[in-house]
């Protein structure tokens, strides 16, 4: 299967800074694991 399918990042949110802590625990809670891979800087 990991040679038919890319089995890396399967989704990506972009969301407000102020509320990206809230959302990763939400995840978490959900046995999701989610990480940080950017900032949109300007």
């Amino acid at each position: 299967m990991r040679q038919t399918f890319n089995l890396g990042v399967g989704l990506v949110l972009i969301v407000d800074k102020n509320d990206a802590d809230k959302i990763i625990n939400e995840l978490k809670s959900i046995n999701e694991n989610p990480f940080t891979i950017g900032e949109i800087t300007e």
